[in-house]
């Protein structure tokens, strides 16, 4: 129901020209530059995950976050960690994941996208969505898959604009200890 009502509000509707990615179409929009975290990043990602975990109602544990980022910058395939710049300014970040599956293959999973509320509502969420595309095929991987808060309709009608479905199951969480 409340993705209804955010599809009918119109949010996240792009309507570009025919030889434009809709992404792209924002007169406004200053390209984004994806740069690939190292160790180095973390003072200046570490802030941005804890508002993302904040704004999306879940638990940071800044230990845990610096630990399981080095483990992803420093093994590149388990996935990629972007830093996104708008105009030289630091944007956001964006993690993929790499993964396998009896049934896809290897896919990638767009584990976090965070875009600062500056820069949010400017067409950067495509973008990002496209370069994580890119990488998947680089990869040679299947599909692009990724989780989105049911109370976070602007976000599930961007990934709905820029191609994504509902999986016809439930995806569920058992944590386990190690």
């Amino acid at each position: 129901m409340i993705l209804e009502r955010a599809i009918i509000a119109g949010y996240g509707r792009h309507v570009a020209p025919e030889n434009k990615p809709a992404y792209a179409y924002n007169a406004h929009m200053t390209a984004p530059d994806f740069r690939p975290m190292t160790e180095a990043d973390l003072p200046a990602l570490l802030p941005l995950m804890q508002e993302f975990y904040l704004d999306q109602h879940m638990h940071f544990d800044r230990e845990t976050a610096a630990t399981r980022v080095k483990q992803l910058v420093n093994n590149p395939e388990l996935g990629r960690a972007m830093l996104i710049f708008v105009g030289g300014k630091l944007g956001g970040y964006v993690v993929l994941t790499f993964c396998l599956s009896l049934e896809y293959g290897r896919f990638g999973l767009l584990d976090e996208l965070y875009i600062l509320p500056a820069f949010q509502r400017q067409g950067i969420g495509h973008a990002v969505i496209a370069q994580a595309e890119a990488i998947c095929r680089e990869e040679k991987m299947t599909a692009l898959r990724l989780e989105v808060g049911y109370e976070n309709p602007e976000a599930q009608v961007l990934y709905i604009h820029a191609g994504f479905k509902p999986d016809p199951r439930h995806i569920m969480t058992k944590w386990v200890k190690a």
